[in-house]
């Protein structure tokens, strides 16, 4: 049974039917949802972040062992999930973070 998935970035939307397995990342992929990556879905980057209302997150599957690593064990405050590592298991509607990590401002003295 597929799904439908959702991605939104600000006024932009991008929808995708899912088959029973496939992950956010390949869904970004395939609809040319703009969901960024530089390990090509290993799961090492944490580029790949999405993010899902919080009553919504019973719709992905549980997060991996390598997902609560990488982001905490703190999905079911913040909604995030690494695309690579989530699938959906019903209908669902995800913002596309920006990925990039943010390096720490050094203080000009």
């Amino acid at each position: 049974m597929s799904h439908t998935v959702v991605f939104y970035q600000g006024d932009l939307t991008w929808t995708v039917e899912a088959e029973p397995g496939e992950n956010m990342l390949a869904l970004s992929r395939r609809c040319d949802a703009p969901v960024q990556t530089l390990c090509n879905g290993v799961g090492t980057c944490v580029q790949c972040k999405v993010r899902v209302d919080l009553a919504d997150l019973p719709k992905l599957s549980p997060p991996t062992a390598l997902e609560k690593d990488r982001l905490g064990n703190l999905s079911h405050l913040t909604g995030e999930r690494m695309g690579c590592q989530c699938c959906p298991v019903a209908d669902v509607r995800l913002e596309i973070l920006d990925g990039r990590l943010r390096r720490r401002s050094r203080r000009q003295r």
